[in-house]
């Protein structure tokens, strides 16, 4: 009911600033925005941008007229209103209306957040280049402004959409955390509250941070978003915070988002109903759970088939940017049950986003997609039938080249800092050695049984290693209780700090 009503609070700003911007009547405000209406403002706006150069872009007139740098104000602040109550037409219209007046009548204090609200526009379009000159604007035309209130919602849009395209992300839970103390100081609670789920979801997704730290950096803000009655990012904290418990190894049903956080899914979702947002939150969450637990692969495929309908909403959230991995994941351990054509299309969909991603420029797919493409040579070209499936799985310089690939994601993966999915990675190569015993039969593959024994026990070893260092305790009895027989008698009571570089002496010439 909270959230509910705190969509109806923000809708009914809205219709407030729509209002006081008619009554300025600097500007004609539509009474439905079309589809129609935001390609032409769109395309006016990009137009006018590409015929100056980013320089002259800086170096435009502020504003001396008061009642155009209010105009813009109210246009960004509605724009906001219509980000909360999840309206992006209306959000999307209002910013590039923004940055349309500030070009032609001069740049007031709001102009930056509007050139970095179009620039996640062009993410979302696809237009990465665009979208990162127009946030390089955004961020330097802020230092002509003192108004570090203005600089929370410039700063937030820019490093949640715009920062992650060219630069290579393992800080950006530090970077959110300094914007979350400057809003606290700026007296900006809204956007203070807002990065700080920003900052939760980051952390989640770098895996750079403890999950014991994780879980209590979630509960922290948790509380302060309630003792705040800021609660509209408040459903993403509590969803995130569950994820790390069962990882943790806190939860009765691991591969359930339910437990001490969620307390009842069902629930939470009905709550949810009216919040687009949050219930591709939830879906996201249950994909994630698939691919670190496979004990319900039924219900990992209904949520992973959901996700495919709404994941572009998103876009371009650095979170929507790890979505083509984390399906891609689930459609390989669906195929390796039930060995299907459409399982293998869509995991090789999946890659193909990544790889499309990468080849625009972008840094961090190409992260994402080595892992894809180690997980579909093994589970999917290895795991099927055929002369690719004899190559990858009998003869060894086929599993040697399986090996290779998940050498080189498991080192690249560590070496970037996205330390769960090193291990994560670490798991399935282990796995797929496991797999593969036998396979070829009679007594010439013994010795190549022996080998990839050995392989398959020192990649669970550093799976285990990898999962106890993030604190993922959870994992650790998973994959205990599935691979004992492999794992050293007394691997859980080894939970000390174990350090991660084991990880980055793979690929080339290491030995195992």
């Amino acid at each position: 009911m909270t959230k509910l009503s705190s969509l109806r609070q923000h809708d009914a700003a809205l219709k407030t600033g729509i209002s006081f911007l008619r009554k300025m009547k600097l500007s004609r405000i539509p009474a439905h925005i079309t589809s129609i209406e935001l390609f032409v403002e769109f395309s006016s706006v990009m137009n006018r941008i590409k015929r100056e150069s980013e320089e002259d872009l800086l170096n435009r007139k502020i504003t001396s007229d008061t009642k155009v740098a209010t105009f813009i104000q109210v246009l960004m602040s509605s724009a906001v209103f219509a980000w909360y109550a999840n309206k992006t037409p209306e959000f999307v219209f209002f910013a590039i209306r923004a940055l349309k007046f500030s070009l032609l009548h001069g740049y007031g204090p709001y102009s930056p957040t509007s050139y970095a609200v179009c620039g996640m526009v062009c993410g979302r379009l696809g237009k990465f280049e665009r979208a990162d000159q127009l946030g390089r604007i955004a961020l330097k035309l802020s230092t002509r402004f003192e108004a570090a209130n203005v600089d929370c919602f410039t700063q937030y849009f820019y490093y949640t959409c715009i920062y992650h395209l060219f630069n290579k992300c393992n800080d950006l839970n530090q970077r959110l955390a300094h914007l979350y103390t400057n809003g606290i100081q700026a007296a900006t609670l809204p956007w203070a509250c807002t990065s700080a789920g920003a900052r939760v979801m980051c952390a989640w997704l770098e895996g750079n941070m403890r999950l014991d730290k994780f879980i209590s950096l979630a509960a922290r803000h948790r509380d302060e978003m309630i003792s705040y009655n800021k609660q509209r990012v408040l459903p993403t904290i509590q969803i995130y915070r569950q994820l790390a418990l069962n990882l943790a190894g806190r939860s009765a049903e691991p591969s359930k988002l339910q437990g001490e956080e969620i307390k009842d899914l069902e629930e939470f979702q009905k709550q949810a109903q009216d919040d687009p947002v949050t219930l591709r939150r939830i879906v996201m969450a249950g994909v994630e759970l698939a691919y670190f637990f496979d004990h319900d692969l039924d219900e990992a495929e209904k949520y992973t088939r959901r996700s495919l309908k709404k994941w572009r909403e998103d876009q371009p959230l650095y979170s929507s940017f790890f979505i083509p991995l984390h399906r891609g994941l689930v459609w390989c351990k669906l195929y390796a049950r039930s060995p299907s054509s459409l399982y293998r299309r869509r995991a090789r969909q999946e890659a193909k986003i990544l790889q499309r991603w990468k080849k625009a420029g972008l840094v961090n797919p190409g992260l994402l997609l080595k892992l894809l493409e180690a997980e579909i040579m093994a589970f999917i070209e290895g795991g099927g039938g055929g002369a690719r499936r004899k190559c990858l799985r009998l003869r060894k310089d086929g599993w040697e080249t399986v090996k290779e690939a998940f050498d080189d994601a498991i080192h690249s993966l560590a070496e970037h800092g996205f330390q769960h999915l090193a291990a994560f990675g670490a798991e399935r190569a282990a796995v797929y050695f496991l797999s593969s015993l036998n396979s070829g039969g009679g007594n010439a593959d013994a010795a190549d049984n022996v080998e990839k024994e050995s392989f398959a026990r020192t990649y669970l070893l550093d799976a285990v290693e990898g999962y106890q260092s993030w604190r993922a305790l959870g994992k650790v009895d998973d994959l205990h209780q599935r691979y004992e027989a492999y794992l050293p008698p007394d691997i859980l009571g080894k939970y000390q700090e174990v350090s991660f570089s084991s990880f980055l002496t793979y690929g080339g010439d290491s030995q195992m």
